[in-house]
């Protein structure tokens, strides 16, 4: 039994290599059979087709991502010329020609919401790591042909069209102009709707100053974080594998390059919406948001409801960020999901012991993306979200017009702004709710927040070198006073040999019986112990533990990022974690990163 894949759009003529056909029963064939011939030419103007032994053999294609119909492109440059120039990419083995380089290569002001273009070819790539976590979402079929050179890039499954999205965005606060994917290169959308993405796959129209590729060292903190974060329940884009290849890439220093294949079902960014509205193209934002609402925001009759909704998942992931003590580094609005995802995994950090103006990103100089000030940028990311928002509710109101005044936008306006000032309620809620949780408290109360995490968390603070996760794993085992005070002698009191200072010097004297009275209190709230372990992980990502891995994969050595990978699938499973990943060695507390990756 044969099935076609069909032609993407009527007016798009694909060459034969891009079709693919799957065989359900007959497998063993090594050419089409005649009648699959004629079919495939009624549909495409070819007069050859490429034989199936060939063409990767999936139960599950690629096809164009179906957002892409709902976009203006980009004019310069059209798939049905890359296609034709490129046909060797979907079924030969790599080769390094590059024929329309210029105009996929060189950064420009694009006019479209997206550019077509392939991955630049990488040399020797190697398949070090991949997620068994991710393999189960892509499914078993597809993953059999995700070989070193589709998740490289060299090789272009057939059906898929690949691009490089347009979008705009605030940097530090500061407007940036145009920015979008500068090494991000979308390969097409699975029969199940996730978008496939390489990460350091070479040069687009929008990598301006950058060269396109990524290094290892970033590649393997992406690939690691955002299996670890999905396994512990936050929203997050995904990542199947992570790919070395021998290409030198120069950051402060020379360093070996690499490729992330990630997935989510939506990579549309606070920036992808702003694009419309600085670019003053509203009709074409009006289509392709009223796409988005209908596709990721079902239950919004409206883009008003649309509106609260994004503001809501963003207090609620924000919330989550911060109970597990995640910090993300660089929130400019180009880096903020419209549906509530984590995206874009570069200087984060998770915290080691408790610090609120915590902040890993060693080019944030004022701390403008600290841990404590995240929800606060959160909330300024959404106000610059509303501009765009506030031209979509007033193009719904019946009688409007673009030429409307100011003044006659202004109830919609004051809508917005209501919404907005909501933003701090549900945040707090959300994070309340988080917190009781990692404490066990299942019957909640509207003064347990005041009355145990608050005091909690100014304790912590005192506790210099308690790390942070550990402390509300360990926490589950304590069901008395007398374990309170046990835990104290074991896990707070020698924390403080892995903090600076001596340990004389740095335990407060009124830590002890501050800690022990905070214990009889949230003991008195019958704390569940199931309820802590499922909502603590037995580990984080620290940089501590990030940066050995890295060190180690950069000699050879991948064993390290392996068993990380691993251990991510069940982060709340013990047995999978050693003690040591859980205290931060003293000499190598603080790390922090750079945006140079």
């Amino acid at each position: 039994m044969i099935s076609l894949v069909s032609c993407p759009s009527p007016s798009m003529r694909l060459p034969a290599a891009l079709f693919y056909i799957r065989f359900t029963s007959c497998r063993q064939l090594t050419t089409f059979p005649t009648a699959a011939v004629q079919a495939i030419k009624s549909q495409v103007n070819v007069d050859t087709v490429h034989p199936i032994s060939s063409l990767p053999m999936c139960a599950v294609y690629l096809k164009p991502s179906s957002h892409l119909e709902h976009l203006p492109g980009d004019p310069k440059i059209l798939w049905k010329d890359i296609s034709t120039q490129y046909k060797h990419r979907f079924t030969d083995a790599p080769k390094s020609q590059d024929p329309l380089k210029d105009v996929m290569r060189t950064s420009r002001i694009v006019e479209g919401a997206y550019s077509h273009l392939v991955p630049e070819i990488q040399p020797n790539p190697t398949v070090i790591a991949t997620s068994k976590l991710a393999e189960e979402e892509l499914g078993e079929e597809l993953v059999k042909v995700l070989d070193e050179h589709v998740l490289a890039g060299n090789r272009l499954l057939p059906g898929s069209a690949p691009y490089a999205e347009n979008y705009i965005g605030y940097q530090f606060g500061s407007f940036a102009g145009q920015l979008g994917d500068g090494r991000a290169i979308s390969l097409g959308e699975t029969a199940d709707g996730d978008v496939l993405q390489l990460k350091g796959s070479g040069r687009t129209p929008y990598s301006r100053f950058g060269d396109g590729w990524a290094v290892l060292r970033s590649s393997i903190r992406e690939f690691l974080a955002s299996e670890y974060m999905h396994a512990i329940g936050i929203p997050t884009t995904r990542a199947y594998s992570l790919v070395r290849t021998d290409r030198p890439v120069q950051r402060e220093s020379v360093e070996n390059g690499a490729v992330v294949l990630r997935f989510a079902k939506s990579f549309v960014r606070f920036g992808s919406v702003e694009w419309f509205y600085y670019s003053k193209k509203i009709d074409p934002m009006k289509k392709y948001l009223s796409y988005v609402k209908k596709t990721h925001f079902p239950q919004a009759k409206s883009f008003l409801d649309m509106y609260q909704q994004v503001v809501g998942r963003t207090a609620q992931l924000i919330a989550a960020w911060m109970s597990v003590g995640f910090t993300h580094g660089v929130m400019n609005t180009d880096n903020m999901s419209l549906v509530g995802l984590t995206i874009d995994y570069g200087p984060y950090g998770f915290m080691e012991n408790f610090v609120q103006d915590y902040v890993p990103n060693h080019s944030d100089d004022t701390g403008r993306y600290s841990f404590s000030n995240q929800p606060n940028v959160g909330m300024w990311n959404l106000g610059r979200l509303a501009l765009p928002f506030i031209e979509l509710i007033h193009g719904e109101q019946e009688g409007a017009t673009s030429a409307d005044s100011e003044e006659a936008k202004k109830p919609i306006v004051d809508q917005c702004v209501a919404i907005l000032k909501g933003y701090k309620e549900m945040f707090e809620k959300e994070y309340a709710k988080l917190m009781l949780m990692k404490l066990g408290i299942q019957n909640r109360s509207e003064s347990d927040f005041e009355e145990l995490v608050k005091p909690l968390l100014s304790l912590l603070e005192k506790m210099k070198g308690m790390e942070y996760t550990r402390f509300f794993r360990k926490l589950a085992a304590v069901k008395s006073n007398d374990d309170a005070k046990s835990f104290y002698e074991q896990e707070i009191k020698p924390s403080f040999r892995r903090a600076k200072g001596s340990l004389e010097e740095a335990v407060p004297d009124d830590l002890e019986s501050d800690f022990l009275a905070w214990a009889r209190t949230w003991l008195s709230k019958s704390p569940s112990q199931d309820v802590m372990l499922r909502r603590n992980p037995a580990f984080t990502l620290q940089n501590f533990l990030l940066q050995q891995a890295i060190e180690m994969s950069e000699l050879g050595d991948h064993s390290l990022v392996q068993e990380l990978i691993e251990a991510s699938r069940r982060p709340f499973d013990d047995d999978l974690v050693k003690d040591e990943w859980t205290k931060v060695p003293k000499e190598r507390r603080g790390l922090a990163c750079s945006c140079s990756s």
